[in-house]
């Protein structure tokens, strides 16, 4: 059985920036992060590993927009 979780965070950006793997950059804004993370057996301990994370940007007219990595 793998437990997932799923954190939330929202950062600002006052200034344009770039992400590695993306060609156009991406406006300043205010970002909602969606990371989810499955729960992994090691030996003696239990760890989160990283699965996805999702980035949520809503301009100031239009819908939200949905950057997956």
């Amino acid at each position: 059985m793998n437990a997932i979780r799923t954190t939330h965070k929202t950062y600002e950006f006052t200034h344009p920036f770039s992400l590695d793997g993306y060609a156009q950059g991406f406006q300043p804004g205010r970002y909602s992060i969606e990371i989810e993370e499955e729960l992994s057996a090691g030996i003696g301990r239990l760890d989160f590993r990283w699965v996805k994370a999702r980035l949520y940007f809503t301009p100031r007219s239009g819908a939200p927009i949905e950057i997956d990595t």
